[in-house]
């Protein structure tokens, strides 16, 4: 089995903390904005595939987060 030592621990959290976290929240924050633009009634409706793409990549990176969460603690 691997062993992880503390500089490798150190550097796994903060990859977390600055790649995927900011990258899931700010998908997540840009679909959000989409639906409300969407729900506001405007008079021209414009499809986008974005917000499939902003929620799956939110589940995406938020299950890579918790599952890597694990080994650095």
């Amino acid at each position: 089995m691997y062993n992880l030592t503390l500089k490798t621990r150190i550097s796994m959290f903060f990859g977390i903390l600055f790649l995927f976290i900011p990258l899931g929240l700010g998908g997540l924050y840009l679909a959000l904005d989409r639906i409300d633009v969407y729900l506001s009634f405007p008079d021209v409706f414009v499809f986008s595939s974005f917000i499939i793409y902003g929620f799956t990549l939110f589940l995406i990176i938020f299950t890579l987060v918790f599952v890597s969460t694990y080994p650095i603690f």
